[in-house]
């Protein structure tokens, strides 16, 4: 029996490494993994669930940045980042679909740190 992720329960355990299917276990990712994405661009970074850790600005940004729960860049909007300096921002949320980061109206630097499940 796999565990569905809109079921998980506060206060499950997240362990990096297998993967279990009981909904007493933990919930396994991946090692966290990074996406180096520069310039006006829409990247899909993910196309499984997972974590989003970090998003880092490597140069100060006027860009408009866009993170999607999704495969695309539509749908359910985990945030929006304008004009941010350098530096990171600590997000560690929950993406149940995947990870698209959108790059808009101007050039970005921009790094993040993501783990999937299961993977």
């Amino acid at each position: 029996m796999t565990l569905p992720l809109g079921q998980l329960q506060a206060g499950t355990p997240i362990v990096p490494g297998r993967l279990t299917t009981s909904p007493t276990a933990a919930i396994v990712l991946s090692e966290f993994r990074y996406a180096h994405l520069t310039g006006i661009s829409t990247t899909t970074i993910s196309n499984q669930p997972g974590i989003l850790h970090t998003i880092s600005f490597q140069a100060v940004a006027t860009a408009v940045v866009t993170v999607y729960d999704n495969t695309t860049n539509s749908g359910s909007v985990v945030c929006v980042i304008t004009g941010a300096a350098t530096g990171t921002y600590l997000l560690d949320v929950f993406l149940l679909i995947g990870l698209t980061v959108q790059i808009a109206t101007a050039s970005a630097d921009v790094c993040t740190a993501f783990a999937q499940y299961g993977s």
